[in-house]
C-alpha cells in the first residue's frame, strides 16, 4: 500500500474526513427530512438493530453517534460520517481498478464531481444518514481488499480472513441490498486472470483468489438470518420473471429520468476521457480496462437484480435504488480515465493531488457554503421549526399525524427542550412509533396530544389511531399551528356513552391503506 511521491491513503482519508465535517457544517443539512431524522431519534431515544419499523437497514452509525446528546451535534455527527464513508467508497472503487497509487486522483476527483454536479437527492440518499449506502459499500469494498491481501489490516491469511468477515457484517448490516453488487464483483475478480488486480505497484504479491468467499458466506448469512428473526417482517422476494423486463424498462426511465442534465454529462465526459486515455496510453491502460469491466458487469448486475425486487417495484423503482450502481460505474470510469497518468506525473503527482484536495473543499463550499454550526441550526429552525412553539407551550408529549409532519416536529421540539435544560421527551405517533411503543404508551392517559394543523396530518388522524392501538382522542384546545387532543380514558368512555376503538392489530386492515398513501406522499424506507 505504498504511494510514493503521493498522498499516503492515511492521509487521503483524512483529507476526506475533513470535507465531510465541512459539508455537515453547511447548507446540506437543509436536504434533511423526516426519513433522515429518524436515525437521530433512534440514536438518544431508542436504538434498535435496523431502522425503526423495517428490517433492512442497519443502525450501527446511529449507535456510534448517540455519544452525542444534542439533537444537533447527533444529526451532524451522523452526516459527516455517512459522507466520509460515501467520499470514501470512490476511493476504494478506484484502487479496485487502478491500485493504491491511484486512490488518491481517482477519489478526489470523483468526490469533487458529485459534489459539485449530483443532484440534490443524489446527495440526501447517499451523504445522509437515511439509505447507508455509503457504510456499505465502503465497508464492502475495503473488505474485499483486505480478503485479496491488500495489507490494509490483518496479518496473516486467517487474520485478513476475519478481518474481512467483519468489515462484510458491518457492510450487509448498514444495507443488505449492497449484496447484489458485493457478491458479483468479488466473484469475477476472483476469476483466473484478475486474482493479482489489488494492488498493480511492483511490490504486489498475487493474492488469493477465493479468501473472501468465505466471510462474505457467513456475513450474508447471519444478517439475512437476523432479518427474518427481526420482529418487523420485509419483502426481500423476486418478482416472477414474466414481470422482470417491464421492471427493468420501468427502473430505467426513472434512473434516467430523475438525473440531472449536469450529472449526465459528466458522466459521458468521465467516459469519454477514458476513452481517449485507453486511446493514448494503451500500454498502461490494458490491465485497468479488465479491472474497470469487472466493476461495471458488477454494476449491470445489481441494477438488474434491484429492478426485479418486489421491495422496489411495490415502491416505485425510484432512483435511490440505483445509487450503489450508479456510484460505482462512475468511480470506475474516473479511475479508468487517471489511472494511467500516475506514472508519467512523477513528483506533479503530489502537487496534483494536493490541487484536488483544495478543490474538493472549494467545491462543498461553492455547492453548500462555509461550515457554520450555527448556520445548521438556523435552516432546521425555518425548516421544521414552526410548530415547535405552540407544542412546547401547549405542554404537548406527544405529535400524532402524517409521516412527514411528526417526526420533523418531534425533531425540532426535542432540539429545542435539550438546549433549554428540559429532560421532557416529545413522541412520534405516525408509522415507525411501534419500536418506540414501550415507552410512549404509559403516557398517553396523562399527557396531551399535538395534531399539526394541516390537511394531510388531519386526514391520517382516524388511521394512525386505528393503526397504533390509541383510545378515543378528544380536542381540548386549538392553536395557529396545531390542535391538541388528549386521550379519553375508559371510565370517561362509559360517562360520555362513546365507545372505546376496538382492539386492531397493525398488520391487519391499515397497512394496506398505509401503502397507498405512502406511495401517494413518496414515503421512502
Amino acid at each position: 500500500m505504498k504511494c510514493p511521491s503521493g498522498l499516503s491513503p492515511p492521509k487521503l482519508f483524512l483529507v476526506l474526513g475533513t470535507a465531510a465535517v465541512w459539508l455537515s457544517l453547511g447548507r446540506m443539512e437543509s436536504l434533511n427530512h423526516a426519513d433522515t431524522l429518524v436515525p437521530v431519534l433512534a440514536s438518544l431515544y431508542h436504538w434498535t438493530w435496523f431502522y425503526w419499523g423495517q428490517n433492512r437497514l442497519g443502525m450501527p452509525v446511529a449507535l456510534v453517534a448517540g455519544i452525542f446528546k444534542n439533537p444537533l451535534d447527533n444529526l451532524i455527527f451522523q452526516t459527516a460520517l455517512c459522507t466520509f464513508f460515501a467520499l470514501g467508497g470512490f476511493a476504494l472503487i478506484g484502487v479496485l481498478v487502478a491500485g493504491w497509487r491511484c486512490a488518491a486522483l481517482s477519489g478526489l476527483t470523483a468526490s469533487a464531481l458529485f459534489i459539485l454536479w449530483a443532484g440534490g437527492g443524489y446527495h440526501l440518499d447517499h451523504l445522509l444518514a437515511g439509505q447507508s449506502y455509503g457504510l456499505g459499500l465502503f465497508s464492502g469494498i475495503l473488505g474485499l481488499l483486505v480478503a485479496e491481501g491488500a495489507g490494509v489490516m490483518g496479518r496473516g491469511p486467517w487474520g485478513r480472513r476475519l478481518a474481512a468477515g467483519l468489515l462484510f457484517f458491518m457492510s450487509l448490516w448498514a444495507n443488505l441490498a449492497v449484496a447484489m453488487l458485493l457478491i458479483p464483483l468479488a466473484a469475477l475478480r476472483s476469476l483466473p486472470g484478475n486474482q493479482a488486480v489489488v494492488l498493480p505497484d511492483a511490490a504486489c504479491r498475487r493474492s488469493p483468489r477465493w479468501d473472501w468467499l468465505p466471510g462474505m458466506a457467513l456475513a450474508f448469512a447471519l444478517n439475512l438470518l437476523i432479518a427474518k428473526l427481526y420482529h418487523h417482517s420485509g419483502n426481500f422476494s423476486f418478482a416472477r420473471p414474466g414481470l422482470w423486463l417491464d421492471s427493468w424498462v420501468w427502473f430505467a426511465r426513472n434512473v434516467w429520468g430523475s438525473s440531472p442534465a449536469k450529472l449526465k454529462v459528466v458522466f459521458l465526459s468521465c467516459a469519454a476521457a477514458a476513452v481517449v486515455t485507453v486511446a493514448l496510453r494503451r500500454s498502461s491502460s490494458r490491465p485497468l480496462i479488465a479491472r474497470g469491466a469487472v466493476v461495471v458487469v458488477a454494476a449491470v448486475v445489481y441494477l438488474a437484480a434491484a429492478g426485479v425486487t418486489n421491495h422496489a417495484r411495490e415502491s416505485g423503482l425510484p432512483v435511490r435504488y440505483a445509487i450503489p450502481a450508479v456510484c460505482a460505474l462512475f468511480g470506475a470510469l474516473v479511475a479508468t480515465a487517471v489511472g494511467p497518468w500516475v506514472g508519467a506525473l512523477g513528483r506533479r503527482r503530489i502537487l496534483c493531488e494536493i490541487g484536488l484536495a483544495v478543490a474538493l473543499l472549494a467545491a462543498a463550499t461553492f455547492r453548500y457554503g462555509l461550515p457554520s454550526r450555527g448556520g445548521v441550526r438556523e435552516i432546521l429552525d425555518r425548516k421544521f421549526g414552526s410548530r415547535t412553539a405552540d407544542i412546547i407551550a401547549g405542554d404537548c408529549r406527544f405529535v400524532l399525524g402524517d409521516y412527514w409532519d411528526v417526526w420533523e416536529s418531534v425533531f425540532h421540539a426535542n432540539l429545542v427542550l435539550f438546549d433549554s435544560g428540559s429532560s421532557r421527551t416529545v413522541w412520534g405517533l405516525a408509522n415507525r412509533a411501534s419500536d418506540t411503543e414501550v415507552l410512549w404508551r404509559p403516557l398517553l392517559a396523562t399527557e396531551r396530544i399535538a395534531v399539526p394543523a394541516t390537511d394531510r396530518s388531519r386526514s391520517s388522524l382516524q388511521w394512525v389511531t386505528r393503526y397504533l392501538r390509541l383510545p378515543a382522542l378528544v380536542p381540548v384546545e386549538e392553536r395557529q399551528q396545531v390542535t391538541i387532543y388528549r386521550a379519553l380514558l375508559p371510565v370517561e368512555h362509559e360517562n360520555s356513552g362513546r365507545r372505546p376503538p376496538s382492539s386492531f392489530s397493525p398488520g391487519q386492515g391499515v397497512s394496506r391503506s398505509f401503502r397507498n398513501r405512502r406511495a401517494s406522499s413518496g414515503q421512502r424506507s
